[in-house]
């Protein structure tokens, strides 16, 4: 009897270490990233402390490997001075990168004092870039729509403050289109980009 327990105590044992040296399926690390549904991302950015963002998206890609975030189908998208909205922000797809920067494809931005609708464009690989340090919009190709605008306003290579006060735009092989409206601007009954 006893030699029979020792022979299954052996063969077990063999088997346990046949099973331990196996190769078996490499260890697939779980994902880094943080992914966020129906959120609200608040930004206070370093570079313009006067500042405060404030998004809502749906689903929000953090990456603490990287210092990321991307946000997605931004529909509330708003900078805040003093408590008072400046202008909103909507996008497919937002990118804030680790300087606090912001970054996409197709960015919409609504100026509220003066009503004016940004259609901020990527072009050639670059994307449209909110700096935050700066102030700034760098815009490949901006479109401009609002009272005292006509329907066709194009610029390419943009550098603008997020006032407009600033406003440099063009460059070698660039072409710019304005088109203004006369008049109080209140009879037009259009709408812009940013109210639909």
């Amino acid at each position: 009897m006893q030699r029979v327990v020792l022979w299954l105590f052996v063969l077990v044992l063999g088997v346990l270490v046949a099973l331990s040296i196996r190769p078996g399926e490499p260890a697939v690390p779980p994902s880094a990233n943080v992914l966020l549904r129906d959120a609200t991302v608040v930004l206070y950015p370093q570079a313009d402390p006067a500042a405060v963002w404030r998004f809502a998206s749906p689903e929000v890609d953090y990456s603490p490997d990287l210092g990321t975030s991307v946000l997605r189908d931004l529909s509330d998208g708003r900078r805040t001075v003093d408590g008072e909205t400046d202008f909103t922000l909507q996008a497919e797809r937002l990118l804030i990168d680790r300087d606090e920067n912001l970054e996409g494809e197709l960015l919409l931005a609504h100026l509220v004092s003066t009503d004016e609708c940004l259609t901020m464009l990527a072009a050639g690989g670059t994307p449209v870039r909110i700096n935050q340090a700066a102030g700034e919009f760098a815009v490949p190709l901006l479109h401009i729509e609002g009272p005292a605008w006509g329907s066709n306003n194009e610029w390419q290579q943009v550098r603008a403050s997020f006032n407009l006060e600033q406003f440099t735009a063009g460059g070698p092989g660039t072409v710019t289109i304005n088109e203004f409206l006369a008049g109080d601007g209140r009879s037009d009954p259009r709408r812009t980009a940013c109210a639909s």
